[in-house]
């Protein structure tokens, strides 16, 4: 049951419901003319919307757009290998648009653990990229063929070779997918394998070329703790410490 409401109490209602009125038509002023000025300043600057977006948003974009690509890049039948390369890197455009974004991207370690190498490449991108991770984990994936040597010398002593394996072997540590792919072969790369420990890889994916010598390696013996998968493009056998890599020679038919 409502309490009956006095004279002096109906007053002040009154005059208080006029007063949160007035509020209101002050608030509705004030939103009105920042909504007009924001309008003004995106027509006179060329300020884009898109540059309102909250950092927390702006990251979930960048991180589902590398995702996207990363998997694009993964459907082998529709992207050769040999033209990976020539795809331009999300990660990189996106911090390309204006400083903000850049501030963004070179804030989140995540956006820079995939490390492509290639013969040929920029090195000091692939610094770039190892700074940028601060250490997380890292997909290394080294994409090597005949057509990026200058000279009729073995690829294996191309000193540009010598430098990717050199990076792949400093950062195995820290390297949760390792993929290789050589149309020649890469002995020093394999041999540095052989006593050294990769704690935190859990993928792997070797393909050695076509026509080589039979041989067979017992790689990794310092321990494969983490690893859970393996794609090799050659007969191999995992033990719980070490990983046997058997090749055999294939010719094409």
């Amino acid at each position: 049951m409502w309490n009956r409401i006095t004279p002096p109490e109906c007053v002040t209602m009154t005059q208080e419901l006029a007063r949160l009125r007035k509020t209101e038509r002050q608030l509705y002023n004030i939103v009105n003319a920042q909504a007009l000025r924001l309008k003004q300043e995106v027509v006179t600057y060329g300020v884009s919307y898109i540059s309102f977006i909250p950092n927390e948003l702006l990251e979930m974009i960048f991180v589902e757009t590398v995702k996207a690509t990363t998997r694009a890049d993964e459907n082998y039948s529709s992207c050769p290998l040999t033209s990976l390369r020539l795809r331009p890197r999300p990660e990189l455009l996106l911090a390309s648009i204006s400083q903000h974004w850049r501030a963004v991207a070179l804030g989140m370690p995540l956006l820079w653990t995939e490390i492509r190498l290639f013969l040929r490449q920029n090195v000091d991108l692939v610094n770039h990229y190892l700074t940028r991770s601060r250490g997380q984990l890292l997909d290394i994936r080294f994409i090597g063929t005949h057509c990026d040597f200058h000279s009729q010398d073995s690829p294996e002593f191309d000193p540009d070779y010598l430098r990717i394996s050199r990076i792949i072997l400093s950062h195995i540590h820290v390297c949760r997918r390792l993929e290789v792919h050589g149309a020649f072969p890469f002995p020093k790369l394999i041999d540095g394998f052989k006593r050294i420990s990769a704690p935190m890889l859990e993928e792997l994916m070797v393909n050695y070329p076509l026509n080589i010598p039979n041989s067979s390696y017992l790689l990794f013996t310092e321990g494969l703790p983490s690893l859970t998968s393996v794609e090799p493009g050659i007969f191999s056998f995992i033990y719980q410490t070490c990983f046997y890599l058997q090749i055999a020679s294939r010719c094409s038919p």
